[in-house]
């Protein structure tokens, strides 16, 4: 009867010890699995999103996400500001604070997620300094970065309405244009100087600039247009009055 008791408590511990062996194993296979599941590059989220803010075109690239930190800049008609801040996971969405230098009356803080099916950046933009701006709500989708045209980088000489004067395209999507405007009556000439951003998209360029008094309007599209007498090179026009012609060209 002994003998029996002791091979029944011995079979009983090696049933328990398989089973304990088991649910461990499985412990551990979940354990894995719910790691890997969670394991994501944030360097995904990296990149150019674009999209409307207010009546203009908000660029926002985020240059760098790890760990709780992220960093980029933001371009709106052609003023680059500097963001940096935190990065915060919760699932399958990613939720950024970024602030800007804080140096210019118009900084403010952008408060926005990106969920990592779609790449959709929702968010707003917080102004320091309320009197001065307006809080922003925006939805900007991620876009492929293309190397800018070396036809259009560099100096052109314009015409935008009665302003005549050299427009400046740079590789980051900026622009500079420095011009004037003669008065004939007054035998004197104003200096205009706003800055912009400029998109290319196949043979139409758009043109977003800085409001000013001589400048009929904020948004232009200009076209690649061929003229006799200027070989390979292309002159952008719009039917508005605006030209801009190969630097160095007479019009």
């Amino acid at each position: 009867m002994n003998r029996i008791i002791l091979i029944s408590l011995g079979l009983l511990m090696i049933t328990s010890c398989g089973t304990s062996s088991e649910k461990s194993d499985q412990v551990n296979d979940n354990s894995t699995t719910t790691s890997n599941a969670k394991k994501y590059d944030t360097r995904q989220l990296e990149g150019m999103y674009m999209g409307q803010f207010g009546k203009a075109t908000l660029m926002l690239q985020i240059n760098y996400v790890k760990g709780k930190n992220a960093s980029g800049f933001n371009i709106l008609r052609g003023n680059r500001r500097n963001i940096k801040g935190t990065v915060e996971n919760k699932g399958d969405r990613y939720f950024f604070i970024l602030d800007e230098p804080g140096n210019d009356k118009y900084d403010g803080k952008f408060e926005f997620e990106i969920d990592t099916t779609q790449y959709n950046l929702v968010g707003k933009w917080i102004p320091n300094d309320p009197k001065s701006a307006q809080l922003r709500e925006f939805t900007l989708k991620r876009v492929e970065q293309k190397d800018a045209d070396p036809n259009i980088v560099g100096d052109w000489q314009a015409g935008l309405w009665s302003v005549h004067g050299i427009m400046t395209f740079k590789k980051d999507g900026t622009l500079v244009f420095d011009g004037y405007n003669y008065n004939e009556e007054r035998s004197e000439s104003e200096n205009v100087r706003v800055n912009g951003t400029w998109l290319e998209d196949g043979e139409i360029i758009r043109l977003e600039i800085g409001k000013h008094p001589l400048l009929k309007k904020q948004l232009i599209e200009l076209k690649k247009a061929s003229e006799e007498g200027f070989g390979d090179m292309f002159l952008l026009k719009s039917g508005e009055d605006v030209t801009l012609y190969p630097y160095g060209m007479y019009f």
